[in-house]
């Protein structure tokens, strides 16, 4: 069952990629974005047996997508995906699921020690780090909620 978590999520994650790259709208982009970093968050749950990790990884990989977005929405023209485009995913999900066929799976590629090493390399005494990123990560929203406030109208200027 483990042997095939991972190699569903290994061919996910090739098939964001490869649509990622394929892609030119930033709507698409973003949300290509977002489900790699799910997808990245989902095997650390799975290789680390806790999920706090990989909660706080994918709130910052999200908090970081937030701006990003907001800035390629602002500048970038509104552009629909063709369906050429939709096509070449087909077909770069084909490609991904066929170049994983034909290569062995390897069940022994994650040991125990792996598993392990990265178990200890996120509680090892990084708890002062993680309490300053979370009291840094508190100050940017409150930061961020102010200077975007309803009374003062949005950050991006009307078109009159």
């Amino acid at each position: 069952m483990k042997n095939w978590i991972l190699f569903i999520s290994v061919v996910t994650f090739n098939f964001l990629c490869i649509s990622f790259i394929s892609s030119w709208a930033p709507l698409l982009s973003a949300m290509c974005i977002v489900f790699m970093s799910l997808d990245i968050c989902f095997l650390m749950t799975y290789l680390t047996y806790t999920s706090w990790f990989s909660y706080i990884l994918f709130l910052i990989f999200l908090g970081g997508l937030m701006v990003l977005f907001t800035y390629m929405c602002s500048v970038a023209p509104n552009e629909f995906t063709k369906p050429e485009l939709v096509k070449k995913m087909w077909y770069a999900l084909l490609y991904s699921l066929m170049a994983f066929m034909v290569v062995e799976w390897n069940p022994n590629l994650w040991t125990k020690t792996t598993e392990s090493s990265i178990q200890f390399m996120t509680y090892s005494m990084n708890l002062s780090i993680m309490i300053i990123s979370i009291v840094y990560l508190l100050l940017t929203l409150i930061v961020a909620v102010n200077i975007s406030s309803y009374k003062y109208g949005p950050i991006r200027a009307k078109k009159n």
